[in-house]
């Protein structure tokens, strides 16, 4: 819940950095959820079935209601 606009601390490539929760940081998330592991979660996400970008859009837009 209210993820977006959120400060997330994240693991890339081995390296912990900040970021700003925002559409292209969801999008890449459900297109590759194992690019930026967020601290405190495992990396156990698995690839699903490719999403179109209408489709990823219409989650983004679901994901962001959520306050």
């Amino acid at each position: 819940k209210g993820l977006d606009g959120k400060k997330e601390k994240v693991t890339v490539a081995g390296v912990v950095q900040e970021i700003t929760v925002d559409d292209a940081y969801l999008k890449e998330s459900i297109q590759n959820p194992n690019a930026k592991i967020t601290q405190g979660f495992p990396p156990v996400m698995i690839v699903a079935t490719p999403l179109t970008d209408a489709e990823i859009n219409h989650v983004i837009a679901y994901i962001k209601t959520l306050k």
